[in-house]
C-alpha cells in the first residue's frame, strides 16, 4: 500500500502559492466555434476567412504583447487598441442565428485564470457581443466546468479602427479550456463578431518548479528516516 504524506502535500501547495507570480497575459493556442446542440440549429461557426484563429493571433492589435511574459495590468493600462476595420483582423460568425453557439479557447496548458480581455468589433455595431457565459474547465468537453455570466457588455468601445479592450474579472479558477457561450449580440439578426481575446493567468516563476520538487523530496526523505 502506498503511504501518503499530507504534510508534504500541504507544504508543496504552500510553496506553489508563495512563489506564483500573477498577472501575465496569455494568448490562446487554439480556438473553435460550434453550435450549442451540435448542428441541429444553424451553426454559429465562422465565415470563410474570418475564422476563430483571427481572434487570438494579435493581428489587429496596434501594440502587441509577449504571451506568458507581459504583465496583464501594465499592458491594459496602455489602452491597447484593436483595428476591426481591416479585413480578416476579426472573427465573424456564419450568417443565420448568431447567438446560439460556443467559442472555445484552448490555453495550451493548465493555468489559474483570473480575467478575460475582450476587444469587441466596435462602433456600437449590432454584431458586437453583448451577453455571454464564460466557462472554465480542465477538459475540452467542459464537464464539471465553472461558469461566470457576463451581462451586460458595454458595446460602445470606440470606432472599429481603434477598439478599446474590456476586462472581465472572474474568481481565480484553474483550467486549460475556456468556453465563451454567446447569448446575445447588439441586435444584428445575422452575425456576431469580436476582434480579439486574451486572458490573465497566474504562472510559476522561472525555476520554481525545481524548487518545489527539491523541497518536497527533502521533506519526504526526512519523514522516511523517522519511520
Amino acid at each position: 500500500m502506498r503511504t501518503r504524506y499530507p504534510m508534504a502535500s500541504a507544504l508543496v501547495g504552500a510553496l506553489f502559492t508563495s512563489i506564483a507570480q500573477g498577472g501575465v497575459i496569455l494568448q490562446p493556442t487554439g480556438a473553435v466555434t460550434t453550435s450549442i446542440d451540435g448542428g441541429t440549429t444553424p451553426a454559429m461557426g465562422s465565415l470563410d476567412g474570418f475564422g476563430p484563429e483571427r481572434a487570438i493571433d494579435q493581428s489587429g492589435l496596434l501594440d502587441g504583447y509577449i504571451t506568458g511574459v507581459t504583465d496583464f495590468d501594465a499592458y491594459m493600462a496602455t489602452n491597447p487598441v484593436h483595428q476591426s476595420n481591416i479585413s480578416n483582423f476579426y472573427w465573424l460568425s456564419q450568417p443565420g442565428n448568431p447567438t446560439v453557439g460556443f467559442f472555445d479557447f484552448d490555453l495550451g496548458g493548465y493555468y489559474t485564470i483570473e480575467a478575460m480581455a475582450l476587444w469587441n468589433f466596435g462602433e456600437d455595431g449590432g454584431q458586437n457581443v453583448q451577453v455571454f457565459d464564460l466557462v472554465v474547465a480542465d477538459n475540452p468537453d467542459f464537464t464539471g466546468g465553472t461558469s461566470f455570466l457576463v451581462d451586460p457588455v458595454d458595446v460602445n468601445t470606440g470606432p472599429s479602427d481603434a477598439v478599446l479592450p474590456q476586462v472581465f474579472e472572474i474568481t481565480p479558477t484553474g483550467g486549460r479550456y475556456v468556453r465563451m457561450e454567446i447569448l446575445a449580440n447588439n441586435g444584428n439578426p445575422d452575425f456576431v463578431s469580436f476582434g480579439e481575446a486574451a486572458f490573465e493567468v497566474t504562472v510559476p516563476e522561472p525555476g520554481s518548479v525545481s524548487l518545489v520538487a527539491l523541497a518536497a523530496t527533502g521533506l519526504l526523505l526526512r519523514r522516511r528516516r523517522r519511520i
